[in-house]
């Protein structure tokens, strides 16, 4: 029985002697707290991997080496007072640029307005060009699903008739105070900000104009093109 007892204490010794497994997202997030940065604005160019350290009072002590284009900081893990292990990790400033992203998810074939998008300064090292301006996106239709705050760029965009040629197209027309309706099949495909003929039943042609929300509006209204 005695020797019983004396290995049930050796195993509970040896139980509370047991190595703890310090992750290394643990040992990036110290990093990121002294760089005072948030993870998205750094690439990481050497990742800390983990280790094993005594059981005991664990402490963080941590210095930036250099806050510039490639930081890089120093972080230890003390354990009772005791340094266990010492990491130095390298990071690359990704590029801040001002663009274009989606203000909403973005359903494919969706024709892009303004109140679809939404002008943001954030991280982006391609590949690839963002856009920034409203005018190179107005007019094109989303090629595939895109999630709110996705970064836009030219290839998730294409530009795409709204009104097929021999498409029934209204229009209102003001003249001298009266409001009247001109009604006409398109004779040839309509694009957004652009000008389109439509044939009257009397065979008479009517030039109207897309505005880049798809609406059909008077030619005079318009700074459209042909």
């Amino acid at each position: 029985m005695r020797k019983l007892l004396l290995v049930l204490v050796a195993l509970s010794r040896v139980s509370l002697a047991a190595p703890t497994w310090l992750e290394g997202d643990k040992v990036l997030e110290q990093a990121y707290q002294a760089l005072g940065e948030k993870p998205e604005a750094l690439t990481i160019v050497y990742r800390p991997g983990g280790t094993q350290v005594a059981e005991g009072k664990l402490h963080w002590n941590t210095s930036v080496l250099d806050s510039g284009e490639m930081p890089r900081v120093r972080v230890e893990a003390s354990v009772d007072g005791r340094s266990a292990h010492v990491w130095t990790i390298v990071f690359r400033r990704r590029q801040m640029v001002d663009c274009l992203v989606a203000a909403h998810d973005l359903p494919p074939g969706q024709l892009v307005t303004k109140d679809d998008i939404k002008v943001v300064h954030t991280p982006f090292d391609g590949p690839g060009r963002p856009l920034s301006d409203v005018n190179e996106l107005l007019g094109r239709q989303t090629r595939r699903y895109l999630p709110a705050g996705t970064v836009l760029e030219k290839r998730d965009l294409v530009v795409r008739p709204i009104i097929e040629r021999g498409q029934r197209v209204v229009v209102t027309h003001n003249s001298d105070g009266m409001v009247l309706t001109i009604e006409g099949k398109a004779t040839r495909p309509g694009y957004p900000g652009r000008i389109l003929p439509i044939k009257t039943a009397a065979g008479t042609t009517v030039k109207v104009w897309l505005d880049y929300e798809g609406n059909v509006r008077e030619l005079s209204d318009s700074g459209a093109r042909e």
